[in-house]
């Protein structure tokens, strides 16, 4: 939606926004749980000599979660700043609304 001067607030959209943060995040928990089990029975049944492809492989898998993590640290931050810009856009818009309603 627009407006003449360009500012809107969307709560839908805003709303869909946060909610898909929030499925994202339970996402990236269900893969990591699913390369732990893979990484689990891996590791229990593929040995390997020092160095070699099994070590590579461990070393690997934890890099990833790694990466995930900073990935989800990122989505609950994002997540958490739409929520703060919802709170305070509908702050403001009642305030603009309380004030209009006097002139």
């Amino acid at each position: 939606m627009s407006t003449p001067y360009g500012n809107s607030s969307d709560d839908a959209t805003t709303k869909a926004l946060i909610d898909q943060m929030a499925i994202t995040d339970g996402t990236c928990d269900a893969g990591r749980m699913a390369v732990e089990a893979t990484q689990s029975v891996l590791s229990s049944t593929w040995r390997g000599d020092a160095g070699g492809a099994a070590d590579t492989f461990q070393r690997s898998i934890e890099e990833w979660k790694a990466g995930l993590s900073t990935v989800q640290s990122a989505i609950k931050d994002l997540g958490e700043a739409m929520g703060q810009k919802q709170r305070i856009t509908q702050l403001v818009e009642s305030d603009n609304s309380s004030l209009a309603s006097w002139t």
